[in-house]
């Protein structure tokens, strides 16, 4: 059995410290506050055998295997309500002013649909991204107004498959040796 502090060698680099930059098709969407998220959500099924007492090893099968980024973007701009709620319309023809509403259909557009990362330093250099790809806010827009604080609606970018490639995974974890 081992003994120690589960300390080796790499451990330094392999820490991930910070909430990261928030990126949207390769390009700042702008500054982030509290705690981001990167999560896979999968389900499972493995069935119940009788005769036994527990899942038996070789039969668990994935269902599902959902990645999304959370992140709480506390400015509002063109590009932070783009990716807010899919399914907006905008209209600039008034000049000095941008208005975003519902467009009213039910089916979301392809347009809407964008790759997002959390970039992350490393400690002693490199970087962690965690990329979800053709994400649509699965979350609502919400977020408090205030006299002593920001309001910063919370972003679920939940990502998708594509039907052109089905069975690539619509997200990504890449450590980089050096920043990119």
């Amino acid at each position: 059995m081992p003994t120690g502090n589960g300390i080796v060698a790499d451990t330094p680099v392999s820490l991930v410290i910070g909430a990261g930059v928030f990126i949207k098709d390769h390009a700042y969407v702008g500054p982030t506050i509290d705690n981001n998220l990167f999560a896979v959500e999968r389900t499972m099924f493995a069935p119940e055998l009788n005769g036994i007492l527990w899942d038996l090893q070789g039969t668990d099968y994935i269902n599902r295997s959902v990645p999304r980024i959370e992140a709480t973007v506390p400015s509002i701009s063109a590009g932070v309500m783009g990716s807010t709620l899919p399914g907006l319309t905008t209209d600039t023809s008034t000049p000095g002013m941008t208005v975003f509403t519902d467009s009213g259909t039910r089916r979301i557009a392809d347009a809407d649909y964008h790759n997002y990362e959390l970039d992350v330093e490393r400690p002693n250099g490199g970087q962690i991204q965690f990329e979800v790809y053709n994400a649509i806010n699965t979350g609502g827009l919400e977020g408090e107004l205030q006299d002593d604080g920001l309001f910063a609606p919370r972003l679920v970018l939940t990502g998708r498959g594509t039907a052109a490639a089905p069975s690539t995974a619509p997200w990504k974890i890449r450590l980089l040796d050096t920043a990119s």
